[in-house]
């Protein structure tokens, strides 16, 4: 099946009304945290969690991140 151009045209026009939808909630999320993001505060832990279990030695991801 094959989308003609007035599928195209109603599928841009979709994509740019969410995303203008979105724009507003993202700008009110960033003015209501105020605190830096720092990485041994926020992205450490998210590493921690999620990743190192396997990026670690002698384990089955190829890159360690433990140091």
């Amino acid at each position: 099946m094959t989308f003609g151009h007035s599928h195209w045209k109603l599928a841009a026009v979709a994509i740019a009304a969410i995303a203008l939808l979105g724009v507003p909630q993202a700008a009110a999320a960033g003015q209501a945290g105020g605190d830096d993001v720092t990485f041994t505060k926020d992205i450490a832990p998210i590493l921690q969690r999620s990743c190192q279990s396997c990026h670690r030695p002698s384990s089955v991801a190829p890159m360690s991140l433990l140091t």
